[in-house]
């Protein structure tokens, strides 16, 4: 049986599909025949696309969704039908995980979602498939499958305890000089991405945790050793480690540096921390084994805000981790949400002072997407912002999305969602075209494409702003 892993077309953001990988290298393993593709690192138009697809013609389609890019995901689905429309579609990854019966009812060509953690369960499903053909699907944990027109789901997969049971995500299919990681990453290529945990055990009331849940868990600084030494065998010089809290257990990652520095690696890395969790020794020991930027979720610069959003941080311990990150010599990035519950414009001048105050090197600024089975949903049904959503078309929402096919968005009742696209749009302006900042931003820039991108995004808010004088 011919398994072939696609990522979907559409997207903007040209990185490996790790997800993906771990799957590859778990199909390869078990000897089952798999190919990805990668329509998006690869560039393919969507003709291009499906005529790929119809040259491999395999007997299950595999694909991973999210929420945030449901729509570009379930194009790749639909053009993976129309170029093969015999072939099995099975689906997995954060939406499916979180709302399986509601995608599989409102999306007809999907035969089997895979719920939680794949690597184990989709082995088995397609083991299950070529031997029995669907006879046994209820023995295989952890899916949704088609049984005389009713969704049926089977028990729920256990996680896998053991992290370092999972095989090295296979790389070989990726072309990495067309890898392009957005900034403040991609100083040295090629570039590529880790993960070396699963699981947070935080409980922010706007995170779904549909595939990797609550529990920490960690791979051996062994196996995390070997993993780098075969992405620098390949060539790599820059990782992003994408873990959702890299720094959480803190000894660890000192002996993961420790390790790292013995090898003498001829790479830079960047990765994803939280404020309450850095330490000054912890940091320059990080950079001495090549750490250059660290990432914070900082939300907001108001207590309250945070304390609402169940964060389980304080406004002091952002100030700490920050000045002690610019002591150490790394830069820090810095990611907010303008509009979580409570937010006012009150609130909103807090944050900005605090940005002030920390001088982050970079910042994301996001709006509050409201995705399924989180507590911020709940909050939104309570409030009567939305109502029995429709994943799929978004309907039910009394607010329309600000991008097409993104999740509805949370809009606090002292706020109206103009004006905080106003706010927002000013905000980056204000940070962005800052003579300094922009300067340190351009020198950056290696990738003509990134340069584009930015442009594009930078003056689709100068332009409404100009209207707006």
């Amino acid at each position: 049986m011919k398994v072939l892993l696609i990522n979907a077309i559409g997207k903007d953001i040209k990185v490996e599909p790790l997800g993906l990988e771990y799957l590859l290298s778990s199909l390869e393993l078990s000897g089952i025949e798999v190919i990805l593709v990668d329509a998006t690192i690869e560039g393919l138009s969507e003709e291009k696309f499906v005529n790929k697809l119809r040259k491999i013609y395999p007997d299950v389609f595999g694909i991973s969704i999210t929420t945030m890019g449901l729509m570009s995901d379930l194009k790749g689905l639909y053009l993976a039908k129309k170029a093969c429309p015999d072939a099995k579609i099975v689906a997995g990854g954060p939406h499916p995980s979180a709302v399986p019966i509601e995608l599989m009812e409102s999306v007809k060509d999907i035969d089997f979602a895979v719920i939680g953690e794949g690597e184990i369960t989709l082995v088995e499903l397609i083991k299950s498939l070529e031997n029995d053909k669907d006879k046994n699907l209820k023995n295989v944990n952890g899916i949704g499958f088609r049984e005389n027109g009713t969704i049926k789901l089977t028990q729920p997969r256990e996680q896998i305890k053991n992290l370092d049971s999972i095989p090295i995500p296979s790389r070989e299919s990726i072309d990495f000089k067309k890898v392009v990681a957005g900034l403040p990453f991609g100083r040295r290529n090629p570039f590529s991405i880790m993960m070396t945990s699963r699981g947070c055990p935080f409980r922010c009331i706007y995170c779904s945790k549909s595939v990797f849940g609550n529990k920490y868990r960690y791979r051996s600084v062994e196996n995390v050793i070997e993993e780098i030494e075969y992405l620098v065998s390949s060539g790599i010089k820059e990782i992003r480690f994408y873990d959702d809290v890299f720094t959480l257990n803190q000894k660890r990652i000192m002996k993961l540096c420790e390790e790292m520095i013995k090898r003498n690696f001829d790479l830079i890395w960047s990765c994803e921390g939280r404020v309450d969790t850095v330490t000054s020794d912890l940091l320059r020991e990080m950079k001495r084994a090549g750490c250059y930027h660290i990432s914070y979720g900082v939300e907001s610069g108001s207590q309250k805000i945070l304390d609402r959003a169940k964060k389980g941080i304080t406004v002091s311990q952002t100030r700490d981790a920050f000045k002690i990150t610019k002591e150490v010599g790394l830069e820090a990035s810095a990611y907010f949400m303008f509009g979580l519950p409570g937010e006012t414009k009150e609130t909103l001048k807090e944050t900005l002072s605090l940005i002030k105050d920390i001088k982050p090197d970079f910042i994301s600024v996001s709006p509050v997407w409201i995705p399924p089975e989180t507590e911020l949903l709940e909050i939104a049904k309570e409030e009567k912002v939305i109502e029995n959503i429709n994943w799929c078309s978004f309907s039910g929402s009394k607010l329309s999305p600000i991008t097409i096919g993104s999740p509805p968005q949370y809009i606090p009742k002292d706020l109206t969602q103009k004006e905080l696209e106003s706010f927002t749009k000013r905000f980056y302006v204000w940070y962005y075209l800052h003579p300094i900042r922009a300067y340190r931003t351009l020198r950056l820039i290696k990738n003509p494409e990134i340069l584009f991108r930015g442009g594009k995004v930078l003056l689709n808010y100068l332009i409404p702003l100009k209207r707006n004088v």
